[in-house]
């Protein structure tokens, strides 16, 4: 029988923040090697400041999907979701430096304001570059706003089955436009081809958005194992609370109105790590629970 932990979370809005949005977060185009096209999106090109490619067609990222565009170079894989996602080396192949980056302009954003980048991320490898584990660097023009945490994956080049895992960076605008930029990382000193699982990376990435925050301040009573919610919506119109599994999917959802509280049992749910998500028109905001 599970234990019955409560938690209380007291919302209150801290301003009337709006998000911008990147547009075509989802990555979706027409699969391409070498030659990267995608709406909303364009590369970071050769001479950029946060890119190491030695030259410009080192500096191309791709489109995959499930059937490429060479599932025998294992140059292919199954999207987080969609049909299609960028994916980029960063690594040292027959003498030259390949770093390959995606970037989009935001526009409207507030100064001042802390913004969080939220993105799904996988080692993709190819046949010459085996390495099982990388990240992304994210910039707001030329400014490093973080490293994400590495993934690591031993499944093999060829197999489209990849292993996504969910990835978040923070910045606080200065300007009311800033070029953001995602950067492959070989998360080690070796980036050579044909090093096997110490050289240089493939990574992909996909579904990229954008919130600000923190919108909502929360309180916890208790430490991060839960069974049971308290929900305490003191001051908001209104916030829609969602349960998402570890795959980012809705399970269950519920409406809290102003001045109400609500207990949201997940007595029923498996044991696991869940993500529940509190959205307002004033922004969103969301945290990780364990339930055991």
């Amino acid at each position: 029988m599970k234990k019955i932990i409560f938690i209380v979370l007291v919302l209150k809005a801290v301003g009337d923040i709006h998000a911008q949005q990147f547009t075509n977060g989802g990555v979706e185009g027409n699969v391409n090697y070498g030659d990267f096209h995608c709406d909303g999106w364009t590369n970071v090109e050769y001479g950029d400041p946060v890119c190491t490619a030695t030259g410009r067609d080192w500096a191309t990222p791709d489109l995959f999907g499930v059937n490429g565009p060479s599932i025998a170079y294992g140059m292919a894989g199954i999207p987080h979701s969609g049909k299609s996602f960028a994916s980029g080396n960063h690594a040292f192949i027959s003498g030259d430096m390949f770093q390959e980056g995606i970037k989009q302009q935001l526009k409207g954003l507030s100064p001042g304001v802390t913004y969080t980048v939220t993105f799904w991320q996988a080692v993709i490898k190819q046949n010459n570059l085996q390495d099982t584990s990388g990240c992304w660097a994210i910039y707001f023009d030329n400014t490093l706003a973080g490293i994400s945490e590495h993934s690591i994956s031993e499944v093999e080049a060829t197999d489209i089955h990849k292993i996504w895992e969910k990835r978040e960076i923070s910045f606080t605008a200065t300007k009311t436009s800033h070029w953001i930029k995602f950067m492959p990382m070989d998360d080690d000193d070796d980036h050579n081809s044909n090093d096997g699982t110490n050289g240089g990376v493939r990574m992909g990435i996909d579904d990229i958005s954008l919130r600000s925050g923190p919108v909502l301040e929360i309180t916890v009573s208790s430490g991060p194992i839960v069974n049971m919610l308290l929900i305490d919506n003191k001051k908001l119109d209104s916030i829609h609370v969602n349960i998402n599994d570890s795959k980012g999917d809705l399970i269950r959802e519920m409406p809290v109105v102003t001045g109400a509280k609500a207990i949201l049992d997940l007595t029923s749910l498996a044991s696991g790590t869940y993500e529940i998500e509190f959205v307002s028109d004033k922004g969103s905001y969301w945290k990780e629970v364990i339930l055991k």
